[in-house]
């Protein structure tokens, strides 16, 4: 009798998956079929999601500075220097502030990507919110313009663009720096 009743013992698992195999088997096949439906639609969209890392990074996803110059929010060293020229923008270093003390492009103000709230409440009280800026900051693969970019977006600045080049290209290009601290600083220090 015992043989018996540990025969049944080991049947009942598999009688049990037996009963549940056509559950799981249409669950895996709605899976499979909804899988291959979201990757034809993703295919023939126009802005369809990249499914590798290489169409990642082809496409700038991966690189915010990309991205944003690609959707037409960047601008070159002509357009900064015209910038500042005609004194259409404003420029903002989002640098730390011991970069920017040593050396910011002429008649930039600082907003350090790493301590934003005080030099931004200062900033703020002078520039409304419809001035148009320039943000940026060391060059080449850096982001912090696109951090204090965001953030000046989410404060209410309209007209943001970045200079992705940034102060690299600024000095490679020989053109002029200062040193010292944010003039907004110097401001208050007077005060």
């Amino acid at each position: 009798g015992s043989d018996l009743y540990a025969e049944g013992e080991r049947r009942r698992p598999l009688m049990a998956l037996l009963r549940w195999k056509p559950r799981l088997l249409t669950a895996a096949l709605l899976a499979l079929c909804g899988s291959v439906l979201g990757v034809a639609v993703n295919a023939v969209r126009p802005h369809g999601l990249p499914l590798s890392y290489a169409a990642l990074k082809q496409k700038g996803t991966l690189d915010p500075v990309k991205r944003l110059v690609d959707e037409g929010k960047g601008v070159g060293l002509a357009a900064v220097q015209a910038a500042m020229r005609d004194g259409t923008a404003i420029l903002v270093d989002a640098r730390p502030r011991q970069d920017y003390e040593a050396g910011p492009l002429v008649g930039a103000f600082s907003i350090p990507f790493n301590d934003f709230g005080a030099p931004f409440e200062r900033f703020q009280r002078v520039f409304p919110r419809e001035t148009s800026l320039i943000i940026y900051c060391s060059g080449g693969t850096c982001t912090d313009s696109v951090e204090v970019r965001d953030k000046l977006l989410e404060q209410g600045y309209v007209d943001v663009k970045l200079f992705p080049g940034g102060w690299k290209e600024w000095r490679n290009a020989g053109q002029p720096q200062e040193k010292g601290p944010d003039p907004l600083v110097r401001q208050e220090g007077l005060n």
